[in-house]
């Protein structure tokens, strides 16, 4: 993904699994709409319609890139450099 283009980008991480990239925009404003309703509702998003109570959170490019990784089975060692599962780490020796 572009970079410049991620980083106005946001993601709705759903409870089923499912990921709702959008604009940084208009994830303010379902942000706006979640942190104001003291109840769970149905809401359109992106011509979807949603359960707001599955909705686990609005995450930046970064965090779901961290996610990702670790998904895969990837580390990040104490000099926030990445590794694959079973690499040694052999950063601090250079």
């Amino acid at each position: 993904m572009n970079q410049a283009l991620s980083a106005n980008l946001r993601c709705v991480v759903m409870r089923a699994g499912f990921f709702l990239w959008m604009e940084e925009a208009k994830a303010e404003n379902l942000k706006k709409v979640l942190m104001q309703s003291n109840k769970t509702t149905f809401i359109e998003v992106d011509n979807r319609v949603i359960n707001s109570s599955d909705i686990i959170g609005i995450f930046g490019p970064d965090e779901m890139d961290d996610y990702f990784r670790l998904k895969r089975g990837q580390w990040k060692c104490e000099y926030n450099i990445w590794h694959n599962r079973n690499d040694v780490c052999y950063c601090g020796r250079r």
